[in-house]
């Protein structure tokens, strides 16, 4: 047998030889809001180990859960509220406690890489296995969320651990947007290999981020977005390694902009968290937890409230929770992923003529552009409806197929169909599962057609020519989108201002908002002109077009939540994941190349970028959609009726190694593009020395004598004392600024 074909055979044997360990709550209640509780389970083996976390959980209940491992656990009990009497999860002087997995915001089970698991047992000093359950709000009926863990009793060729970032002493100003910085020394004494890591904080969090410090040089481990789905995301390319002697940064930005009071850290939805969890792997012949800070005691404590409630409750041994302010060079810093602008692909074109685009949509499968447009009908070329919204011209089908699926890269349409059957279209959506959902304005209905069926519609909602406001009937509906659940939302539109659910059959549910022009009242909308869908947060982006304004509505509370103004009329929204920003296209009151594609925090409804660059050439845009690997693309209803691709912008970064010179050289030009006489620069250089001289003597004058300071104690070769938090000024603390802000 091969040495290649052995070492196959021993990674592939774990995964083989699993089986599956599941841990549940037993059907508890709460009586209060942000409750923790911790279910123990005991390990009765000497090692196992664990390959893959899957919760049972859902995030309308469970806010967050954990799995610590534990030599001993903090009571001997069924389950116990971590934060009622002596509380704790792990027993205070465990010789072992260290966090084995974390999860948030419903993120997919997660299976470590090849070859890799988690130790315990006895032999590994963690005889239990603690679950600690946040619950966000009162359960009333019994609960049962838990984990399925699965487990091999064969031994991988790499063991894994969690290095854990974790701030206890940042107070979050209102207003303002602030980063809250970790710095430390890796005392490991093994080479650890980072693969994976998570980000955590609460409603105020926007970036998380982790560097390596080595000899001077700074290397990216990680960063992420924490209002994503708050799991392990591996680490993609070449992994950076951390060694004995390496320096550890993480920083987390917060924007509390809208936000009237003070935020601390703490465990409450009220309060922020600020957690970077660092998933490693070392040879398992070499690895061993180890304790790499002292645990603190009641004699050593300073009495700060951050290390009080360290001492109570420990959290990970393996880890950097002290707080110092630092700056990232300018080569390795994190710039705001939204604020990267898009210009156009000069040369991209569809491989055929196209009528007016009603709408613009992409599969999840093929990764094509779908475009959905109006060939030989034109809505501007005369008056298509009476003054009850009937439409005039009920034999004017369009003949051309009206769907067309396109190749994002090349412009070359691969498939197409909808020919004899639509009037005026306007919206198309594609479902996860890539059914294709489109609406017509002038047949005042919704189709769906399954995949790859395209000669006959699945379902059809709304009554033929017969507009109306029930829950049969549309008023010109504009967009489709369909949630995770299948159920379906549309736009209803132009006459009803509404959006109306239903189940995936079609039943009517409910519908929202209602007609108004008031502007900033979240759910009071004009004309409905599109939807988009945010699955992460269970919400959708409403354009509410002749307003300039964007609504969000909750679908799982049915409640309007916010709504942000957008520049002039807003046509068209769509929401991407990673990471989350919201895209929309705007007509403004300038008319011809005033319209603008821009970057939204869905978050703030913060614009953050506008694209292209002026002048535009959008003319009037009527619908965009965003495929992440292709671009931006917009349809115009403009003669000449086209569909635009637009390309993310591309900035080289500067040169590591260089130094920054740029004032110098700025000076320098200044002084050479100006009439400056030779001898007015040389007297200025002359008068400039007199004080850097001064200052060396007085620095000369007060460093001699060996080093020593006035109280007689010798801090040669001392570094800088660093404070619990360093707060002095650095051009690198605010990552995001907002014009006028107060800092």
């Amino acid at each position: 047998m091969s040495r290649d074909l052995l070492a196959v055979l021993l990674v592939l044997i774990p995964y083989v030889l699993s089986e599956k360990l599941e841990i549940r709550m037993p059907d508890v209640k709460t009586t209060t809001h942000d409750s923790y509780l911790v279910r123990p389970f005991k390990i009765t083996e000497d090692e196992i180990y664990i390959l893959g976390f899957e919760a049972v959980a859902s995030s309308d209940k469970v806010h967050h859960l954990l799995l610590y491992g534990c030599t001993e656990i903090a009571h001997d009990k069924e389950y116990w509220s971590e934060f009622e009497g002596m509380g704790g999860i792990c027993k205070y002087d465990s010789k072992i406690t260290t966090i084995l997995w974390a999860w948030a915001l419903d993120a997919p089970k997660f299976e470590l890489p090849d070859g890799i698991g988690f130790k315990v047992g006895r032999d590994a000093n963690i005889n239990y296995i603690a679950m600690q359950i946040h619950y966000k709000h009162v359960v009333a009926d019994p609960d049962s969320s838990g984990v399925n863990l699965v487990v091999t009793k064969e031994q991988p060729a790499r063991l894994a651990g969690i290095y854990l970032f974790a701030d206890g002493a940042t107070v979050i100003p209102p207003h303002s947007i602030i980063n809250a910085d970790l710095s430390c020394e890796f005392k490991g004494k093994n080479t650890i290999e980072p693969f994976a890591f998570r980000t955590h904080t609460h409603t105020l969090g926007r970036r998380v981020s982790a560097w390596r410090e080595r000899e001077g040089r700074w290397e990216l481990i990680g960063t992420g977005d924490p209002r994503k789905p708050q799991m392990f995301y591996l680490i993609e390319g070449e992994k950076t390694l951390i060694s004995e002697g390496d320096m550890v940064h993480a920083r987390c930005v917060f924007d509390s902009s809208d936000r009237d009071t003070r935020t601390t850290i703490g465990s409450t939805g009220k309060d922020e968290m600020c957690n970077f969890y660092l998933m490693y792997s070392v040879n398992a012949s070499l690895f061993r937890f180890e304790r790499m800070l002292p645990l603190l005691t009641k004699r050593e404590k300073s009495g700060s409230g951050r290390e009080k409630r360290l001492s109570l409750f420990r959290y990970n041994d393996d880890g950097c929770f002290r707080s110092k302010r630092f700056t990232v060079p300018r080569y390795a810093r994190i710039t705001d992923p939204l604020a990267n602008r898009y210009e156009v692909s000069s040369n991209w074109s569809l491989s055929s003529a196209i009528g007016q685009v009603g709408g613009l949509s992409h599969n999840t499968q093929q990764d094509q552009l779908v475009v959905f447009h109006r060939g030989s009908n034109d809505w501007s070329s005369k008056q298509w409806f009476d003054q009850s919204n009937n439409v005039l011209f009920k034999t004017e089908i369009i003949k051309e197929n009206t769907v067309l699926f396109v190749n994002p890269e090349t412009g070359m349409i691969e498939d197409s169909f909808g020919k004899d059957l639509f009037i005026m279209p306007h919206g198309v959506y594609l479902d996860s599962e890539d059914n294709v959902y489109l609406t017509d304005v002038a047949l005042h209905q919704v189709y769906k057609f399954n995949k790859g069926e395209w000669s006959k519609p699945s379902l059809i909602l709304g009554s033929k020519y017969h507009p109306g406001s029930d829950s049969t009937h549309f008023c010109k509906p504009t967009s489709v989108v369909v949630d995770i659940a299948g159920n379906i939302y549309v736009s209803d539109g132009y006459c009803n201002s509404r959006v109306v659910k239903f189940d995936h059959t079609g039943k009517y549910l409910a519908q929202y908002g209602e007609s108004g022009t008031e502007k900033g009242k979240p759910g009071i909308m004009g004309l409905v002109h599109d939807l988009t869908i945010d699955p992460i947060h269970h919400e959708i982006h409403v354009a509410d077009r002749e307003n300039g304004q964007v609504h969000v509505l909750n679908y799982i509370s049915g409640n309007f939540t916010r709504v942000y103004p957008i520049p002039g009329s807003v046509y068209s929204v769509d929401f991407s994941t990673d990471p989350p920003a919201l895209f929309a296209v705007n007509v403004t009151d300038g008319g011809y190349r005033e319209s603008k594609i821009m970057t939204i925090d869905p978050a703030t409804g913060t614009i953050k970028a506008a694209s292209p660059s002026s002048p535009s050439p959008l003319n009037t845009p009527h619908s965009i959609t965003h495929l992440k690997s292709f671009g931006l693309f917009a349809g115009e209803i403009a003669a000449p009726y086209k569909v635009w691709r637009f390309i993310p912008s591309s900035v080289a970064p500067p040169t590591p190694d260089t130094k920054d010179n740029s004032l110098t050289k700025t000076i320098l030009r200044k002084i050479s593009s100006t009439q400056i006489p030779v001898s007015v620069v040389i007297l200025l250089a002359i008068v400039g020395m007199f004080p850097v001289t001064y200052l060396a003597i007085v620095v000369v004058v007060r460093c001699r004598g060996g080093g020593q300071s006035r109280d007689g104690v010798d801090r040669s070769g001392f570094q800088k004392l660093l404070k619990d938090y360093d707060s002095s000024d650095d051009e690198d603390d605010l990552v995001f600024k907002k014009p006028g802000m107060r800092y």
